[in-house]
């Protein structure tokens, strides 16, 4: 999936506006790109956390010519999945993890995603 897959998916499921849709998008992509290159981490519930680590300089060679260069400190982004997406993408279902999560039965399960289906 792409950016204007997402995107499309997005607006099958909410029936929004392409430009309300692609504009939310591009602000939470900036968003996220601005903090890292911050130094703050980005924390989402349920999804996982972005994060800045630093790669230490260290030596090198170069290829065409087999001269040691050295390769200066780089920051580059992380990804951590959360638990619960990891459970996700193995097939636990995301009721179920509810379920777990707050000893819940079927009923009320059922009652919270009617009044809160986003959560």
């Amino acid at each position: 999936m792409n950016k204007i897959d997402l995107i499309n998916d997005v607006i099958n499921k909410t029936g929004l506006t392409k430009k309300d849709v692609g504009n939310a998008l591009n602000c939470i992509l900036d968003t996220i790109s601005s903090e890292l290159t911050k130094g703050n981490n980005i924390k989402i519930n349920n999804i996982g956390t972005f994060d800045v680590k630093v790669r230490s300089e260290r030596q090198g060679r170069n290829p065409q010519t087999g001269e040691n260069i050295s390769i200066p400190e780089q920051n580059y982004p992380t990804f951590k999945p959360s638990k619960v997406l990891k459970r996700v993408v193995n097939g636990v279902s995301v009721i179920d993890i509810i379920k777990e999560n707050h000893k819940l039965n079927d009923e009320e399960v059922d009652r919270q995603h009617k009044t809160r289906p986003f959560r």
